[in-house]
């Protein structure tokens, strides 16, 4: 059996980024694409395919240095959870998602205590 022919995407780039814009689902653009070229193509290959353009719904986070000092501020002496410092930073305009607060925060240093204390390491630059 035949491969099927691979659709190029570039010249439906202006198009797809509007409909993302607008709040479009994937699978809504992916189907529509299909049914006007008549060309199908996988779930997966579509998101690669728009990756591949620069197409992505996912926020850039700027990870600044105003960041982080809201981030140790909200962590260290106001004692919120993640929960509740997402919620306090989307307020401020702040666009990032659970797992990213997580990351930035951990590599920071600032780490939950098991007992439900919070916990700050000192990096060193000495290794033993």
């Amino acid at each position: 059996m035949a491969r099927p022919r691979q659709l190029d995407l570039t010249p439906f780039h202006d198009q797809i980024a509007a409909l993302i814009a607008s709040g479009c689902h994937y699978e809504f653009i992916r189907t529509t694409l299909e049914a006007a070229t008549g060309t199908p193509m996988s779930r997966r290959t579509f998101t690669r395919r728009l990756r591949e353009l620069g197409i992505t719904t996912k926020p850039i986070v700027e990870d600044s240095p105003e960041l982080r000092a809201r981030i140790t501020l909200m962590f260290s002496t106001q004692t919120l959870t993640d929960a509740e410092t997402m919620d306090v930073l989307a307020s401020e305009g702040f666009k990032l998602s659970i797992r990213t607060l997580r990351r930035i925060r951990k590599d920071m240093g600032l780490r939950k205590n098991r007992r439900g204390g919070v916990q700050k390491t000192v990096r060193t630059g000495v290794s033993s």
